[in-house]
């Protein structure tokens, strides 16, 4: 490369890396090079390189200089796959890691750099891809990189960005400004729907401004006759009225949640919505008991579940700093939350209660009643799976729920009371839902196609995915959609939850891309082959090589109605055992016989 393009493309590249060095991204998946995309000998010249490095024992401790090589990251990263006509960048998930990757890439294809590297035996420069065909080929690869990086910062980083700023004044507003609209809830709060009653997971909030005057303007159809003494009296009135105290009224802030709804709520209400936006003054809080919810979303956007909520990957902590289960630790500022407050309240009451010794018998009294009948519950199904071949780890799994005796807290012993009778009313739901739900596809079963895990292909877009779920008619109004404008009513056609495969994202779209939603008019079997989805939970999915498919798990099957490895109605009956007992905890006399 002796042209000066290369040079200055390489330097876009890096101050675009620099820009956006603090913002970060979704994964970018391994990058494979081969020549003429970089040079040929200088991947020979590399690979005896990291051979003397690691034959001498020299590891990155040795290269912490001020100065550091350029390839820094090709020569000492173990990721890194280094052969003599190919080389492989590991998965990138931030700036710093494409900074070293386009250090490494211009190093490789600079001439000049590589004839000047010591302790390396240069057989024939001659030998360097330095002709013009292979020129064009590296510098396509720079513009191809740069439309990437611009793709991603338009798409993305921008926007995020921006919602960072936007949420932090917030935040800061709300600590210092008495009258600036509060933001109750946190991203990774677990909160509930007040009028719909489905429970979800918290993911986003913005602050809308409405204006008051627009929504109260005259217009003709006004009827009303004013005589000229209310109208004096009006403006006698009108008179004595702040300026400022009348901005204050016009302006009204809508605080808006994006929440993803729990796909077993969902099912109990006969509703597909799996995410939904709504307004602060729809949610309220859930008890502690029945914080854990799921949804197939849920892992694009939290890394793990703790006691009482889901902790915000990097991307989602980054853009709402100040929340309260971000990484960033936010100690000062006033408390929103309602159920804390109302908690040390109840505990407050509770150590002024002349009454208490009564109280805590009463608790531990009832919460023994409740372990009673989980017994009772659990003896029930194991009595009738006495055969070890016919035990099902969905229903072993399924009633660990209930079969760990509860304990009273010494503490709080009304919290230690709701805290179980709810944990049993949330397992009764969950039976609920499971069979309702399982109906509701064994009816839509005949015009399904594909099946769970199956591997498929997009007829248009040619990218490769796996089915995690599938609707008997899609929730959302797909009628103006691009690639169903050939597709007759497809509001009527089964839909399909796809997690993509990267590679072939990027190739499709210039992107990744974690989730589409498809007809099944758009789909097709393809090779079975293991892609690379990051999105999976491995509590849900596993590979099988030998069927050539992704398995879900046992509960996933009886959900969509698929084949199990158990008797499936030995476990259909055994829910619905539990389904008609469950019904008896809500029958006092029966409650009080195990509570006695």
């Amino acid at each position: 490369m002796k042209n000066r393009v290369p040079r200055t493309l390489y330097r876009q590249l890096l101050s675009w890396c620099r820009r956006y060095q603090d913002v970060p991204f979704d994964g970018v998946p391994p990058l494979t090079l081969t020549p003429p995309q970089v040079n040929s000998l200088a991947l020979r010249r590399l690979k005896s390189m990291r051979t003397f490095l690691d034959s001498n024992g020299i590891g990155d401790s040795a290269s912490n200089v001020k100065w550091r090589h350029p390839a820094h990251f090709a020569l000492y990263n173990s990721n890194v796959a280094v052969e003599e006509d190919m080389i492989v960048f590991p998965a990138v998930h931030n700036t710093s890691e494409l900074r070293d990757v386009i250090r490494s890439v211009y190093w490789l294809n600079n001439v000049n750099t590589m004839s000047n590297v010591d302790g390396v035996n240069i057989a024939d420069e001659r030998e360097c891809d330095s002709s013009s065909n292979a020129t064009k080929e590296q510098i396509s690869l720079a513009f191809d990189a740069i439309k990437s990086c611009n793709q991603l910062s338009s798409s993305e980083l921008d926007s995020r960005r921006n919602k960072r700023l936007a949420s932090i004044e917030a935040r800061r507003n709300q600590m210092n400004d008495k009258d600036a609209p509060i933001v109750e809830y946190h991203v990774g709060q677990v909160v509930s729907q007040k009028k719909k009653g489905w429970r979800g997971v918290i993911v986003g909030w913005t602050i809308e401004q409405e204006n008051a005057n627009e929504r109260s303007r005259l217009t003709s159809l006004t009827t009303k006759q004013y005589s000229l003494s209310d109208r004096n009296e009006t403006n006698s009135e009108n008179e004595n009225i702040d300026t400022s105290s009348k901005q204050d009224k016009t302006q009204k802030f809508n605080i808006k949640y994006t929440i993803l709804v729990d796909v077993n709520d969902a099912a109990l209400l006969k509703s597909s919505k799996i995410v939904s936006l709504e307004s602060q003054e729809d949610l309220g809080f859930v008890e502690p008991c029945l914080h854990r919810i799921h949804n197939n979303l849920i892992n694009q956007y939290f890394n793990k579940f703790e006691s009482d909520h889901f902790v915000p990957n990097n991307v989602l902590g980054y853009v709402y700093p100040m929340d309260r289960y971000s990484s960033c630790d936010i100690s000062e500022g006033r408390e929103s939350s309602t159920s804390s407050a109302s908690t040390e309240a109840v505990e407050g009451e509770q150590l002024t209660d002349p009454r208490l010794p009564d109280v805590k018998a009463a608790c531990m009294t009832i919460i023994q009643g409740v372990n009673k009948i989980s017994n009772r519950l659990v003896s029930s199904i194991e009595h009738d799976s006495t055969d070890q071949n016919s035990k099902c780890n969905f229903l072993e799994s399924l009633l660990s729920g209930i079969s760990t005796q509860a304990k009273i807290d010494e503490d709080q012993p009304t919290l230690s009371l709701y805290s179980t009778i709810l944990a049993l009313y949330h397992f009764h739901v969950k039976i609920n839902s499971l069979l309702w739900s399982r109906k509701i596809h064994l009816d839509h079963k005949p015009n399904i196609k594909f099946s769970l895990g199956q591997i498929v292909r997009h007829k248009l877009y040619d990218y490769r995915g796996v089915i995690i779920a599938w609707d008997p008619k899609p929730h959302v109004d797909v009628t103006n959609w691009d690639g169903l404008q050939h597709v007759d009513n497809p509001q009527n056609q089964p839909f399909y939850h796809i997690r993509p495969d990267e590679n072939d994202c990027i190739r499709a779209f210039g992107g990744p891309r974690s989730f589409r939603y498809v007809c099944q008019d758009n789909l097709e079997l393809c090779e079975p082959t293991e892609l690379e989805v990051d999105e999976l939970s491995p509590q849900e999915w596993r590979w099988d090589k030998g069927k050539g498919s992704y398995v879900p798990s046992d509960e996933m099957k009886f959900l969509y109605g698929e084949k199990l490895e158990s008797d499936e109605t030995m476990i259909e009956q055994n829910l619905q055992k539990l389904r008609v007992s469950g019904k008896l905890v809500y029958q006092w006399d029966y409650f009080f016989e195990c509570s006695v």
